[in-house]
């Protein structure tokens, strides 16, 4: 049984190119947001005793936080699962032009 590949055109891999340049706002920003959420409920909530008011804050922290690593990892593993496809690819091909 024959293995299909997928055919990746120039416009995939400028699509790829843009997610690659954009990965640390993806990435970067939720985790700023939901760190800032946690130290308001912290410094609000928390330190002056007044939980039940800045619960709302803290949940919605860890309901950004937790998927967002969780994605985040498997994001980061592709792109680097990416980078290695493309340096074979680039090295195979230089090996092809020189012979």
């Amino acid at each position: 049984m024959e293995k299909d590949y997928i055919k990746i055109d120039e416009k995939d891999w400028k699509a790829i190119r843009v997610e690659i340049w954009l990965s640390p706002i993806i990435i970067i920003s939720p985790i700023l947001f939901s760190g800032y959420l946690i130290y308001d409920w912290y410094t609000r909530g928390f330190l002056l005793n007044e939980n039940y008011r800045y619960i709302g804050e803290l949940f919605l922290a860890i309901l950004i936080l937790l998927p967002n690593l969780f994605f985040d990892f498997k994001f980061i593993k592709s792109l680097i699962k990416y980078n290695k496809v493309k340096t074979r690819l680039t090295s195979f091909k230089k090996q092809v032009k020189g012979r």
